[in-house]
């Protein structure tokens, strides 16, 4: 079944679906949700549209894919949706790509860009990583605070997984106030 234009949708499937599990991370700049579409079995072509619509509709500058395959990226292709992929896998060392992940969303974030950020599932991998996020970025300071906020972000109880992650980013060097800092060049005369 070939895929409808979306400029030739009307009526209600011109807003689209929100996409499953959709919160906020921070307020009108970083969301998070499952794999649009669906994952796995339940994954569906005419709801993955239905979602690209939506998050269309809803001015997000960026979608970005943290599954570690490159499910859907043709799609957004497809149906003009900025995109990144940004694969983040379950057994990865957290010191490794988080913070240069992190890095990226900070840029974004200075940049006011509005950012909408998936894997399959909003598992603890995925719990721990914007823990990891929010310690990074210094939105929170200490993981038992972390821990506190990302299940409520999420709805369910943080795993050993995601606290592991967020201990981590917390007892390492690679947080934003460590990133150089560009100084402004001398412009006094000689």
């Amino acid at each position: 079944m070939a895929e409808m234009s979306i400029s030739s949708l009307r009526g209600k499937w011109a807003q689209g679906i929100q996409p499953r599990h959709f919160t906020w991370i921070l307020k009108d700049q970083i969301a998070v949700c499952e794999r649009l579409g669906g994952k796995g079995s339940n994954h569906r072509p005419v709801r993955r549209q239905e979602e690209i619509v939506w998050v269309l509709n809803n001015n997000f500058d960026l979608t970005i894919s943290m599954i570690p395959g490159n499910h859907n990226l043709q799609a957004y292709k497809e149906l003009g949706l900025a995109h990144r992929h940004w694969p983040v896998a379950d057994d990865q060392e957290p010191t490794f790509l988080m913070p240069r992940i992190y890095e990226q969303m900070g840029i974004a974030l200075d940049n006011n860009k509005r950012m909408l950020m998936h894997r399959l599932s909003l598992g603890d991998t995925m719990m721990g990583f914007f823990g990891g996020f929010l310690i990074w970025g210094d939105y929170l300071e200490a993981p038992t605070e972390t821990f506190v906020m990302v299940e409520r972000l999420f709805g369910r109880q943080i795993g050993p997984r995601g606290r592991s992650i967020i201990n981590t980013i917390y007892e390492s060097d690679h947080r934003k106030a460590n990133l150089p800092v560009d100084e402004p060049e001398d412009e006094s005369s000689d």
